[in-house]
């Protein structure tokens, strides 16, 4: 009789442990299915691709924020000067200064952004005098804009 019992408890015991691996399976499944869904991983390859396809030797690149110089480096192989804006660099005044420091000896100047809210130098380039938005393109996680220098400030005028 006693190991009739032990039989049914460990039967009991086998659907229990059963049942539970089901659940976690099932709730698993929702998280895994979305992390293939929805493309999170930003594309360098694509945004680095189309700058260096548009890139000329007048132009000068600015990088918000130091953490997308490994990649933004990796993929690119272009001889355009690099120019790091740090995200936390919201000051108008001194982020007027960077920019007309680098103005006079370009033509044209471009913006990466990648997981940043600080759009303060974009703002700076849209509304300078001296600058004229020419293209914006994302690519996911990722925004690169061309700014063309208007011609009195720019280099050769």
């Amino acid at each position: 009789m006693l190991r009739l019992g032990e039989g049914k408890a460990r039967s009991i015991g086998q659907a229990l442990g059963l049942g539970m691996l089901v659940a976690i399976c099932l709730i698993s499944l929702w998280p895994i299915a979305n992390t293939y869904r929805y493309e999170q991983k930003e594309n360098w390859r694509a945004a680095v691709s189309y700058l260096s396809a548009e890139e000329q030797t007048s132009d000068v690149i600015f990088l918000v924020d130091e953490d997308i110089w490994l990649p933004f480096e990796h993929y690119y192989r272009g001889t355009v000067r690099r120019v790091g804006v740090s995200r936390v660099l919201t000051d108008r005044d001194l982020l007027a200064a960077r920019v007309g420091m680098v103005l006079p000896s370009y033509r044209r100047v471009w913006l990466v952004l990648s997981h940043t809210d600080n759009l303060a130098l974009k703002d700076e380039l849209t509304t300078s005098p001296y600058t004229r938005l020419v293209s914006e393109e994302k690519f996911t996680g990722i925004e690169v804009d061309l700014f063309a220098i208007q011609s009195s400030t720019a280099k050769g005028d």
